[in-house]
């Protein structure tokens, strides 16, 4: 019977990967608060720095109104992932990455996942931009809209959702015995279950100050990508 997770081991390039994204990610953190040094002149670069790469939803949301396309800000769908306002804000979003990441190198390739990481950050970036939307239209509440977004969670959230598909597909069993239904769902609904709990979580703590659409965009995003993705990786023996 074939393993639960039967992957080959993933390759140095993985952990290079890894390495390299969260390198940059720090060293842009770092950056910033080596630019937050006493003194006007410290600050005001900072500032700028600051500004210079989050997703702001309002370019946006006024192409909605009639407004051009904001092709200027384009480059923001990614940029975003890479800031972050805090160490702690950072160790939130890489601590999942790490393994997320590894697993999803470990079944599609090192380059694969970087690609898909990426993809899931602008995808995910999009959807919430669709959810601030759908809040300046009276059809949802995402709190303030119109306030720059930062930080890898939808691109980390993504990489979730595709493992919560994932966890099913990779367990043998029928689906005509409730028991077998149960075998195959409840790696998936445990690990749904944990993402879904970290973010009520994190929006009582915050006060519901976060992006949550962002994660939630994310989520259902690598859920809808995940039976799309064919697993690469060769099966071995358990």
């Amino acid at each position: 019977m074939p393993h639960p997770l039967p992957y080959a081991a993933a390759s140095r390039w993985t952990l290079l990967m890894i390495l390299v994204i969260i390198g940059i990610n720090a060293a842009v953190l770092a950056h910033m608060q080596d630019l937050l040094l006493p003194g006007a002149e410290a600050n005001d670069n900072a500032f700028a720095f600051g500004l210079r790469y989050p997703l702001y939803p309002a370019p946006f949301l006024l192409w909605f109104t009639g407004d051009p396309f904001p092709w200027e800000d384009v480059y923001r769908l990614v940029t975003h992932g890479y800031l972050h306002g805090g160490w702690d804000h950072l160790a939130f979003n890489m601590l999942p990455f790490i393994p997320l990441a590894w697993l999803t190198a470990c079944r599609i390739g090192t380059g694969q996942t970087v690609v898909l990481y990426h993809g899931l950050m602008v995808l995910a970036a999009i959807g919430y931009l669709i959810g601030a939307r759908l809040t300046m239209m009276g059809y949802l509440n995402t709190g303030n809209y119109f306030l720059p977004m930062a930080g890898a969670s939808g691109a980390v959230h993504g990489l979730a959702g595709l493992w919560v598909v994932w966890a099913v597909q990779d367990r043998a069993g029928a689906w005509t015995d409730r028991w077998e239904i149960a075998h195959r769902l409840w790696p998936a609904a445990l690990w749904l279950g944990f993402v879904i709990a970290v973010n009520i979580w994190t929006y009582v703590a915050m006060d519901g100050g976060f992006a949550w659409f962002l994660h939630v965009a994310g989520v259902v995003i690598g859920m809808a990508l995940a039976p799309l993705i064919p697993n690469l990786s060769p099966r071995t023996p358990k």
